[in-house]
């Protein structure tokens, strides 16, 4: 049938990654989305056994497509004061949002396909929030990390690293944080977060704009 574009994306049960999902089987694109109910990305013995098989569907059923990977799912982790954090939380949080983006990057590294990637970042990575340390950190590495992949991609399938914030989206994240009693931020607090399916469609442009910009499709 030719080249086509798979689009994977993570983190689509809620939010953001749903509606783009949403428009994604609307405009007829092929999609594999990943969820917690696929595999738990805050275990990454889980994350690599699943990656195996996803491997495997990609090579017998998809060899021809060029994979766009949006890397969407994410966790605000524990906020508050670090001698109140529990060590478990913090755990689950780190592998989360930074040791599950790095072991998917190694299995897009690792196929025949050509591939191009998106982060989904927040400007909670470029800032310093009292007691969102563990989010911010964590997604900032993220950010930072494609940076030394951009030195490696040379000679190999990958078409493309980039990072993309959606800005504040009314989602449960954005209702977290104003709920919770340690965080205060008057930005957030006095901005109205932009509905998930604006979002989601500014998301699509940008993907698609960028690809077309690279000849991908």
């Amino acid at each position: 049938m030719g080249a086509y574009n798979l689009y994977i994306v993570t983190g689509t049960s809620r939010g953001l990654g749903k509606e783009f999902a949403t428009l994604l089987v609307n405009d007829g694109q092929k999609l594999i989305s990943i969820n917690r109910g696929d595999v738990d990305l805050s275990r990454p013995e889980a994350l690599l056994l699943y990656l195996n098989q996803l491997k495997t569907i990609i090579h017998t059923g998809h060899r021809d497509a060029n994979i766009v990977f949006v890397n969407n799912a994410a966790t605000l982790g524990p906020i508050a004061p670090i001698h109140n954090l529990d060590e478990l939380k913090i755990i689950e949080a780190i592998n989360t949002n930074l040791t599950s983006s790095i072991l998917l990057l190694r299995f897009l590294f690792s196929l025949e396909n050509r591939w191009i990637y998106f982060n989904i970042t927040t400007g909670s990575a470029q800032t310093k929030n009292k007691f969102l340390g563990i989010y911010g950190v964590t997604k900032l590495a993220v950010e930072e990390y494609l940076k030394f992949l951009g030195l490696e991609k040379e000679n190999t399938k990958c078409c493309g690293l980039y990072n993309y914030d959606p800005h504040i989206i009314a989602t449960d994240m954005n209702v977290v944080l104003k709920n919770n009693s340690y965080f205060k931020n008057e930005k957030i607090e006095k901005t109205t977060p932009k509905s998930a399916i604006l979002a989601a469609e500014e998301l699509y442009d940008f993907v698609k704009n960028t690809k077309d910009d690279k000849n991908f499709s």
